[in-house]
């Protein structure tokens, strides 16, 4: 027969393993968010046409903002026209005065992460006023996204550290208000007509023989 030392043994050395076991198990569930979280890149851009292009327009944004609303069909007649000669960069710009605008830029990340950001500017363009978290998630539904997804990507802020990276590019840039496109090292305040903007990528164009 077994003796008591080694019956309690036994019974230590099996309550250990166990232990381990429960706790392997746990820290399996547990990294699920930080592993989205940490993919995300403060580099990643959201850009339109041919990416090695000499001549490129950054626009600095707000999805909130009426002059950006009025510029947009501008911005997307540019992208189509050129798409084969300029590279267009969305560069997040939301500010303060507008309540959803950061959320909202949040969200387009998010979408840009299943390959819709275009497809979700668009529609955020055209629903400027109704930006809500519930808003955001029932566009994200629309364009057939991977909703449980794109909802764990919103409520979690997983691209903060990246609209927060736009705004400190554009403050750096000299950016005071929305609209503001820049044509390489030329800048264009507000919303201005696609006759002026072209003009100035013909120009650009030109420099670069393309």
């Amino acid at each position: 027969m077994f003796s008591k030392k080694f019956i309690f043994a036994a019974v230590v050395v099996i309550l250990f393993i166990g232990g381990i076991f429960l706790v392997s198990e746990y820290k399996k569930e547990e990294p699920e968010s930080k592993s989205v979280l940490s993919e995300t890149d403060e580099s990643i851009e959201r850009f339109f046409g041919k990416e090695d292009s000499k001549v490129i327009v950054t626009e600095f944004s707000d999805f909130e903002c009426p002059a950006c609303v009025y510029f947009s069909p501008t911005a997307k007649k540019i992208r189509e026209l050129y798409k084969d000669k300029i590279k267009f960069v969305f560069k997040q710009y939301p500010l303060e005065q507008h309540q959803y605008a950061f959320m909202a830029a949040e969200a387009s990340e998010c979408a840009g992460d299943q390959d819709k950001f275009w497809e979700y500017e668009e529609i955020l363009f055209e629903n400027s006023k109704n930006l809500t978290a519930d808003d955001l998630k029932k566009y994200a539904s629309s364009l057939n996204l991977d909703i449980e997804k794109f909802n764990f990507c919103l409520d979690n802020h997983s691209f903060a550290d990246k609209v927060e990276a736009n705004i400190k590019e554009g403050a750096d840039r000299d950016v005071s208000g929305t609209p503001t496109t820049f044509v390489n090292d030329k800048k264009v305040k507000g919303a201005v007509s696609f006759e002026e903007i072209q003009k100035i990528i013909e120009e650009e164009l030109l420099k670069v023989g393309s």
